[in-house]
């Protein structure tokens, strides 16, 4: 099934615990992705948890409203290489053999497991 299609069926949904973000390791539980429906719609970046707004349309340009906790936080190269690999949400999850979820946008990478229930 092409990763499109699987994105779509709603295989990919739950949360997923980043493991890697652009081949450095992330730290246990820090950095999440929640997949609903195939679509990024929230996760925690190491400092705020967050969510698009789903009330509202993406702009023209395929932007999406974010809500967030507003935590104050130092900015990270592993923070940045995070948002780029989600960009505006629309990136497509790809599941490897392995079972691993990968986001890839903007130059970066986010590989993550399923969180288990």
């Amino acid at each position: 099934m092409a990763d499109r299609e699987a994105a779509a069926s709603g295989q990919h949904d739950g949360l997923w615990d980043v493991v890697e973000i652009s081949g450095d390791p992330a730290p246990p539980g820090k950095f999440l992705i929640r997949l609903r429906s195939g679509r990024v719609t929230g996760g925690r970046d190491d400092c705020n948890s967050w969510g698009f707004d789903e009330t509202r349309p993406p702009a023209p340009d395929g932007t999406r409203t974010i809500l967030s906790d507003l935590r104050a936080c130092g900015q990270t190269a592993q923070r940045r290489s995070y948002w780029r690999a989600i960009g505006n949400g629309n990136v497509v999850p790809r599941l490897t053999a392995g079972g691993e979820l990968k986001l890839e946008a903007g130059g970066d990478e986010i590989v993550a497991r399923r969180r288990p229930y």
